[in-house]
């Protein structure tokens, strides 16, 4: 009969163990080692933290450039969901500048062309000098033409030389005219795309600052947007829940309903003197939370280690004889104990732990592997 009991005791200190890491409490996990060390447990606390929700990032779409607005694509509580402009201000000056600019282009580069081809005509003619000139040289030293002629050709040859280098001159400044013509008309399409403002895709539009037909100048918010994708959950914490908070990857977060896992993200390193707590901010995925958005409330269990001091001992490690409750140490030393208090319906003992040796390590009384 005791055993039939004492394994009921069991499944339901497991049962009770499954439900609290199952549920979003963080707190430690049962142990089925044979030993247990029990100033390496020290008793916990459950803290329930409720916090709000806030969107991970927010921004003002403004305009960079004054105009009028034509039309705004999107209305508040809109998800922007590819990369169309979803504001536009009227472009018809810019439009004529960009066509503008296309034109000093065209020119720039016709320009170009006459200088390239003055370039390659010059060249030809200097060419054309030399060979004439070597050609009346050779029959000079035969002595079959007068050195006049030489000398002309050799005045022939320069000039002809130094228009080469003039009109290399003028190709590259026709060459510069054309970068800057393209310059400016970069500039230019710039500008025309500044009247078409996008939008970060994923976010949501909060609220239309501007309507249509409304004048903006440059740096004027036209529509105020939220990331919802992520959301923070600002807490104040304790430095015990603050340490508890960062052993674990994964923080189970209560919210809408849902069980989701966050990440502590980060950590002010400024604490409130009156208080003695810092701020920390988890974040968590909300894609799948209906109508995500700041203002949700939400809840965080935790176990810290209990101010009043105490360690855990699994209740199969402990014994009672009479009213006494007794555990055994490695080298079958009896050790009294007195239970403060219970968990998870009893199947934890809570202890005093100033009444144990350091470093103690228990074994499963012969009594209790009997009844097993």
């Amino acid at each position: 009969m005791r055993r039939f009991t004492w394994s009921i005791l069991l499944c339901s200190m497991t049962s009770v163990l499954m439900s609290m890491e199952g549920g979003n409490t963080l707190s430690v996990q049962q142990h089925n080692d044979a030993t247990w060390q029990p100033h390496a447990h020290p008793a916990t606390v459950e803290r329930h933290l409720t916090a709000f929700t806030r969107p991970v990032a927010e921004m003002a779409l403004a305009s960079e450039v004054s105009g009028k607005i034509i039309t705004i694509e999107v209305a508040a509580g809109d998800r922007i969901t590819d990369a169309d402009p979803i504001v536009s201000l009227d472009q018809r000056q810019a439009e004529a500048a960009v066509s503008n600019a296309q034109a000093g282009v065209r020119e720039a580069q016709a320009q170009l062309l006459l200088a390239r081809a003055e370039l390659a005509l010059t060249r030809r003619e200097q060419e054309w000098w030399q060979a004439e000139l070597q050609r009346v040289q050779a029959l000079v030293a035969e002595q079959r033409a007068p050195a006049r002629e030489a000398d002309e050709l050799r005045y022939r040859r320069d000039s002809a030389q130094l228009r080469q280098q003039a009109a290399s001159q003028r190709h590259a400044a026709a060459q510069a005219i054309l970068e800057r013509a393209q310059a400016a008309l970069d500039e230019a399409v710039i500008h025309y795309d500044r009247h078409h403002l996008q939008g970060p895709q994923g976010w949501i539009v909060a609220e239309r600052l501007s309507e249509t037909g409304s004048v903006v100048s440059p740096g004027q918010s036209i529509l105020a947007l939220v990331d919802v994708r992520h959301l923070e959950l600002p807490l104040t914490l304790s430095t015990k829940e603050l340490e508890a908070l960062r052993k674990h990857d994964s923080i189970p977060i209560q919210v809408a309903g849902q069980r989701i896992a966050g990440q502590l993200q980060r950590v002010d390193p400024r604490f409130d003197p009156h208080t003695r707590k810092r701020r920390a901010w988890l974040r968590f995925d909300a894609r799948d939370i209906p109508d995500a958005g700041g203002g949700i409330e939400a809840q965080v269990r935790l176990r810290v280690p209990d101010d009043a001091g105490g360690v855990r001992i699994p209740k199969r490690f402990a014994y009672q004889d009479m009213e006494q409750w007794l555990v055994v140490d490695q080298d079958g030393v009896q050790h009294p104990i007195m239970p403060l208090r219970t968990e998870g319906d009893g199947a934890w003992l809570i202890v005093e732990g100033s009444s144990l040796p350091d470093r103690l390590t228990l074994h499963i009384p012969q009594i209790q592997r009997d009844q097993q």
